[in-house]
């Protein structure tokens, strides 16, 4: 678990660094139909940019990252590495989230954003219950990587619920 929650750490505060939305829907609120569809378009461009710099550049320096943190803690969190890389592609995926949760609140429709929390959360928990016990076959650093997959995957379904059209 320690090597998930190091890693999970690492992942989300570099996502506080590229995620803007919080800015974003007292905009999105005030302008009207085809200046939002504009900035929407705009935002979700920079993001998925900006995101997968973020995504890229964490995966590159990674093995440093991880001997800083073992250097730090006096702990050997090698075994974290193929973690910190699956988990960043939430480095990707979360700020998008962010974006588009932004714009359904702002444009009243907030039982979309929750909707997909709530399938997300299920895949999630299912995924988790499956992947451990699969990779626990192995040994348990792997059942951690089940539960990284696990995690991306529901916040891959989280950002596909949110790009779907239905409401």
């Amino acid at each position: 678990i320690a090597y998930y929650n190091a890693a999970f750490s690492l992942i989300v505060s570099a996502v506080v660094f590229i995620s803007f939305s919080a800015v974003l829907f007292p905009i999105f609120s005030k302008i009207d139909k085809k200046r939002l569809d504009i900035a929407l378009n705009k935002s979700i461009l920079i993001t998925f940019f900006l995101g997968l710099f973020a995504m890229i550049f964490t995966i590159g320096i990674s093995p440093y990252l991880i001997k800083i943190i073992g250097f730090v803690t006096g702990r050997d969190y090698t075994n974290s590495l193929i973690v910190l890389k699956i988990l960043s592609i939430i480095l990707l995926v979360d700020p998008l989230i962010g974006i588009l949760s932004t714009y359904y609140y702002s444009i009243g429709k907030p039982k979309k954003v929750m909707k997909s929390v709530i399938i997300s959360t299920i895949v999630n928990i299912v995924l988790n219950l499956v992947l451990i016990k699969y990779f626990l076959q192995f040994e348990m650093i792997k059942a951690v990587w089940g539960v990284s997959i696990a995690t991306v995957i529901s916040k891959l379904a989280y950002l596909g619920l949110l790009f779907s059209k239905k409401s």
